[in-house]
């Protein structure tokens, strides 16, 4: 989905300066109406939209209309990608529905829902949280289909617009941010690797894969509501502060950077975001 809208902006920004806005409403008059919700796409000074309807005929029976065919031409999709998108609009997510609406009723999931409610946000621009729970809640409990993207689309209750600028914003956010976590588990394992040329050094895998907790100051919500998530056998830290960080544990300050030096009742220990405070040093 991310490729298809990544698609539409880069296509955007070439022909934006030979495109006036007369031309694009010259064009959006004679695109047929649907009576199911739409799909908007925002992209200023560009404001498109799409029945769900369209998807909805293309998925089930493969058939491109006019008014998606205009949104693929100008995505310059092929025909594999077209087939690819196809089978995501149609591919089942394996979900217990009563796990998916509890977990949209935690403060977690609500949270989420809050960030992607900014991006995918009522047509207007407000946040769209109650109608993406309400979809996929009623997605997620339809026993015939199932929790769908396309089930997920027919299910929403209004017109929702996609606020292309800030998605691949995000979507460029975290694709850096994957790329950071993988050079840091990269690193930890080559620090943590064993010479074998040394006298007496042997392999033991005592822990298994350490637990990698990334607290993104954008994307994540306090840092209290992390403490049930924080007690593995150890995990690492990783904060935007400059300075060092000091672990407090039996009222004593202990360098954070000597915790894994420690005995196993200390490595096994639960660290709370609270016993975690900046350095003075």
């Amino acid at each position: 989905m991310f490729g298809f809208l990544s698609s539409l902006k880069v296509s955007a920004e070439k022909n934006l300066k030979n495109i006036t806005l007369g031309t694009l409403a010259a064009i959006l008059t004679v695109l047929p109406v649907y009576a199911q919700s739409r799909l908007v796409f925002i992209y200023p000074p560009i404001n498109l939209s799409l029945g769900i309807d369209s998807l909805e005929l293309f998925a089930n029976e493969g058939v491109i209309n006019k008014e998606l065919a205009y949104y693929m031409n100008l995505a310059g999709v092929n025909d594999e990608e077209k087939q690819a998108f196809r089978e995501a609009l149609l591919k089942k997510a394996d979900l217990n529905p009563v796990e998916v609406s509890r977990f949209f009723n935690s403060p977690m999931g609500q949270e989420l829902l809050q960030r992607v409610g900014h991006l995918f946000s009522i047509q207007g621009g407000r946040n769209g949280v109650y109608a993406i729970r309400g979809a996929m809640v009623q997605a997620a409990f339809d026993e015939e289909e199932g929790l769908t993207l396309l089930n997920f689309l027919r299910h929403l209750p209004v017109n929702m617009q996609f606020n292309l600028e800030e998605i691949l914003r995000a979507a460029t956010y975290l694709e850096l941010l994957g790329q950071g976590t993988n050079a840091i588990v990269t690193e930890m394992k080559s620090i943590s690797a064993p010479d074998l040329t040394l006298p007496n050094q042997k392999v033991i895998d005592t822990y298994g894969n350490a637990l990698l907790v990334a607290f993104a100051e954008v994307y994540t919500a306090k840092n209290e509501e992390f403490r049930p998530y924080l007690t593995s056998s150890y995990a690492y830290y990783i904060s935007k502060q400059p300075n060092p960080l000091h672990l407090v544990q039996d009222d004593a300050e202990i360098p954070f950077s000597e915790l894994f030096n420690r005995s196993k009742s200390a490595r096994s220990r639960a660290i709370y975001p609270r016993n975690i405070i900046p350095s003075n040093d």
